[in-house]
């Protein structure tokens, strides 16, 4: 079974914030709290700003820390299902056609474009077939960055051989889209974080983190399944 501390730990860690978040919100609301006079009244008079737009702010930057939160929790499912894997050495023979699948395309990941070239490559695996040699699966081959909604995140699984249980992910899916766009978004400079959530509301923030918490659940729970029940061999 896969560590899961690193996921929890940045869990517990987005929990926090987002319950800051919700607690500033409710300060905000009570107009007669002398702590939210002293903020309202600092931040305008110090910036060409308000106190509600510092909160739009923050509610931005949780996008950020939600995709983080995806991203590190899907490679480091990759790698630990790999490095399982691979320490099983794994004949060509003996794995499933979607692993021989990733496997054969490693040797073709550059464009074969001459003739002379397809011959070295298709002799290279053949001799690597004949011979029995084990299949390797390379992390460094995985190629996630920037994309990890949910349609990625499927596919990719799909492309090992597990079957996703669509009932149980697709009520959340919509969400873990919106924080790879809103992530883009601000990443790339199209959208301010001062603009980017101003229309979503702290319980917005807070379902979205909620979706996303139950897709990367499932996620390593399949991962942890198909590594116990060696579901990588045919």
């Amino acid at each position: 079974m896969q560590d899961r501390n690193l996921y929890f730990e940045k869990k517990k860690e987005l929990k926090f914030f987002i319950h800051s978040l919700t607690t500033l919100y409710e300060m905000n609301d009570n107009q007669t709290s002398p702590y939210t006079f002293f903020l309202a009244e600092n931040i305008k008079k110090r910036q060409n700003y308000i106190f509600e737009d510092f909160l739009v702010i923050l509610k931005s930057n949780s996008f950020i820390m939600i995709y983080n939160l995806v991203e590190s929790t899907i490679k480091n499912s990759v790698i630990y299902m790999y490095d399982e894997i691979n320490k099983h050495n794994i004949r060509y023979l003996d794995a499933r056609d979607e692993i021989k699948r990733i496997w054969f395309n490693y040797h073709f990941k550059d464009n074969v474009s001459s003739v002379d070239k397809l011959k070295t490559v298709s002799q290279v695996l053949i001799d690597e077939i004949i011979s029995e040699k084990d299949i390797f699966l390379d992390f460094e081959q995985f190629k996630l960055s920037g994309n990890a909604d949910w349609r990625v995140i499927k596919k990719a699984m799909s492309e090992h051989g597990m079957i996703v249980n669509s009932d149980k992910t697709n009520p959340h899916a919509s969400s873990m889209r919106t924080v790879k766009d809103k992530r883009n978004s601000l990443a790339h400079g199209s959208e301010s974080f001062i603009d980017s959530a101003k229309d979503f509301s702290e319980r917005d923030i807070q379902r979205i983190a909620q979706d996303t918490f139950t897709l990367l659940e499932y996620v390593m729970d399949e991962v942890d399944k198909y590594i116990e029940k060696e579901k990588y061999k045919i």
